[in-house]
């Protein structure tokens, strides 16, 4: 994650912005994934 979570008593605070609420580092995930997979679906 980009933006650090605030997690009080289990419960993570809803956003007030569009989306999830979390935004992905892109580069820790590619860093882990499996030599030959995507992570998104090429078009």
């Amino acid at each position: 994650l980009v933006e650090e979570t605030v997690i009080e008593d289990g419960y993570i605070e809803i956003p007030e912005k569009p989306g999830l609420g979390v935004t992905l580092d892109m580069d820790t995930v590619e860093e882990h994934m499996v030599d030959g997979e995507t992570l998104f679906d090429e078009e």
